[in-house]
C-alpha cells in the first residue's frame, strides 16, 4: 500500500464577520494574533455579513430604500440595529453596513502595500475605540473610523476613495 502525502505551503482563509456586535470584535482580537503568526503561509480574505434588502422587504420595485435606518444602496444591503451595552439607540444598522464596507476597503488599501497586519491593527483598534463606547453615535462613527485609520498608519482618504469606487454607501445621495 502506498500513501501519498501532500505538503501545503500556503493556505487560503476567509473570515465572515460583522462590526455589529462585541462578539465579532472579540473574535478579531483573538484571531489577529493567529493571523499575524500565519501571515507568511496564508492568504486571508475578510467577508462581512449583511442582509439582502429585497428579501428583507426593504427594497421596493423601483429600488426605493424602505428601511433607511438599516440599509444602503436603495435598500440593497442591510443590517439590523446593533444591540448591547452603549450602542442601543446610538447606532443603526446602516452604521454597521457602512463600517463593514470601510473595513473591506481598509483591507484592500493595506494589501496594496503588503501591510495586511495594519488591517488587523485597525479592526482591533476600531472595536476598542469606536464600537460600544459611550458617546459614539451615527454622527461620529465615521470620524472615529477615520481617526482609527490614521492612528494605524492607514490613509483614510484612500479608504474613502475605495468606498466611493465600490458604489458608495450613503443614503442621502440616493445610493
Amino acid at each position: 500500500m502506498l500513501f501519498d502525502t501532500h505538503t501545503h505551503t500556503h493556505t487560503h482563509t476567509r473570515n465572515s464577520n460583522s462590526t455589529k456586535h462585541r462578539y465579532g470584535a472579540e473574535f478579531k482580537l483573538e484571531f489577529a494574533r493567529v493571523a499575524r503568526e500565519l501571515e507568511d503561509s496564508t492568504t486571508f480574505t475578510p467577508r462581512y455579513l449583511h442582509f439582502d434588502g429585497t428579501r428583507w422587504g426593504c427594497r421596493s420595485s423601483d429600488n426605493t430604500n424602505l428601511c433607511p435606518d438599516n440599509c444602503v444602496l436603495g435598500g440593497k444591503y442591510c443590517s439590523d440595529t446593533p444591540r448591547g451595552d452603549n450602542v442601543e439607540g446610538n447606532l443603526k444598522g446602516i452604521d454597521v453596513v457602512q463600517e463593514n464596507l470601510r473595513q473591506l476597503c481598509v483591507f484592500e488599501v493595506v494589501n496594496q502595500t503588503n501591510e495586511e497586519y495594519k488591517y488587523w491593527d485597525y479592526v482591533v483598534d476600531f472595536a476598542d475605540r469606536c464600537f460600544g463606547e459611550e458617546g459614539i453615535t451615527s454622527e461620529n462613527f465615521k470620524q472615529c473610523s477615520d481617526e482609527t485609520a490614521t492612528a494605524n498608519g492607514i490613509d483614510h482618504t484612500k479608504v474613502d476613495q475605495c468606498v466611493t469606487a465600490s458604489g458608495g454607501h450613503d443614503v442621502a445621495d440616493g445610493t
